[in-house]
């Protein structure tokens, strides 16, 4: 059980940082104020990079939950 818990928390922390970086993304380059360097300065500020390359394992994740659920 600890271990569907644990899967299932960093699948949906990933996922919700995802979201959230995205849509943060949006709204600087939706507004008129933000040029190229003040949206690059934004994305190092969040460590938009870091946020997507924690989800480099998501399909294994995704795989071992699979599993659990239709117990493979």
């Amino acid at each position: 059980q600890a271990e569907k818990t644990r899967i299932m928390s960093r699948v949906f922390a990933g996922e919700v940082a995802r979201v959230v970086g995205e849509n943060a993304l949006k709204i600087v380059m939706g507004t008129a104020a933000a040029d190229p360097d003040g949206v690059d300065k934004f994305m190092e500020q969040i460590a938009y990079g870091k946020m997507l390359g924690s989800r480099v394992n998501w399909v294994v994740d995704m795989d071992k939950i699979a599993d659990i659920i239709f117990e493979r």
